[in-house]
């Protein structure tokens, strides 16, 4: 009479955890099982499902015991079972760079729109756009937050990562930077363009003060390093804290998530900030051709251009830092 055999699934190990603190049990011999005997049970990998163990007595138990899937190489702790259907993603199986997609507020707008110089407008948008997103495309397989034993208590019991409204951060004087760079390149641009095109700088919508956002921006910061003192000082519990890391390909996937990298070279700064301004700025001198302000508006053309420069600055806003060290991409909610 044959008997039932029951099937677990086996919860899965990182290899350093694996290898320092557990007796490993392997054999090299792709595609057969690890151990097998004559019980009621089969135990299965955690990443894909293979049999590892097969009919052994369930009464038999392997204390600080991990074997190797001859499969697909994933370590196992041989007592322990998981109940989740779905694949987990390990260390191993993420890349080490990924590519960003990445969204814009300010789209492409409509050719056929009544608004003038529509496709003028569209083509510099799109130029500045390609460079900008070459500088943000790449990033890391593996995004690291640093944080305390609570922070990690709530990441797991939440199933959730904490974002704080830009005009809340622990230091204001980051976001205060950008509004600031923005504001003294405008002030000095004012000195070396027509009225009209002054009129146009005047109405470019960034907040005068980091408490005056207005943009309802939610962020969390992560780091490229999975070993930084500094972030272990300011954000992990004081040495004592924790480092998670976070798939970057799935942080993308989420609804009305962005990722950005953090510019911190002032050189590079300054050349977005004044190539966006500048050449926005030359294509609405070209084009005003001797209108007044009041027809500029009557024509939808001032606005226009007001907004795609608000809304291109505002990408720098967010993204331009000090220059030191603290942590490289963020990701952005709205």
């Amino acid at each position: 009479m044959s008997k039932n055999i029951t099937t677990r699934r086996l919860s899965i190990l990182s290899k350093s955890i694996a290898e320092s603190g557990f007796g490993i049990l392997h054999m090299d011999a792709p595609g057969t099982v690890v151990m097998s005997g004559n019980g009621s049970e089969n135990r299965t990998c955690g990443k894909c499902n293979s049999l590892v163990v097969k009919k052994i007595d369930r009464k038999n138990h392997f204390k600080n015991a991990a074997l190797i899937c001859n499969n697909c190489g994933s370590y196992n702790e041989i007592n322990r079972y998981i109940d989740y259907k779905g694949t987990p993603t390990v260390l191993k199986d993420i890349p080490n760079e990924v590519e960003n997609s990445i969204q814009f507020l300010y789209g492409a707008l409509s050719p056929d729109t009544n608004i003038p110089y529509t496709t003028e407008r569209n083509k510099l948008s799109d130029s500045l756009y390609d460079e900008w997103v070459s500088e943000h495309f790449y990033m890391p397989g593996v995004l690291f937050q640093y944080t305390s034993f609570f922070g990690v208590i709530g990441m797991l019991s939440n199933h959730s990562i904490w974002m704080t409204d830009v005009a809340y951060m622990n230091d204001s004087s980051e976001m205060q930077y950008g509004i600031d760079l923005i504001s003294e390149y405008i002030a000095e641009k004012v000195n070396t363009v027509s009225d009209i095109c002054k009129e146009l700088l005047r109405r470019v919508s960034i907040p005068a003060s980091v408490f005056n956002t207005g943009s309802g921006y939610l962020i969390a910061c992560f780091c490229s390093n999975d070993d930084l003192l500094s972030q272990w000082r300011a954000y992990g519990g004081g040495g004592i804290g924790y480092n998670v890391g976070f798939s970057s390909a799935e942080l993308c996937k989420a609804n009305n998530i962005q990722i950005r990298k953090v510019i911190y070279d002032i050189d590079k700064q300054q050349f977005y900030l004044k190539k966006t301004i500048d050449s926005i700025c030359e294509l609405f001198e070209s084009v005003k051709k001797g209108r007044s302000v009041e027809q500029l508006d009557q024509e939808n053309i001032l606005p226009a251009f007001a907004a795609m420069l608000s809304a291109q600055l505002n990408e720098f806003l967010f993204t331009f830092k000090h220059n030191y060290d603290k942590f490289n991409f963020f990701i952005v909610s709205t």
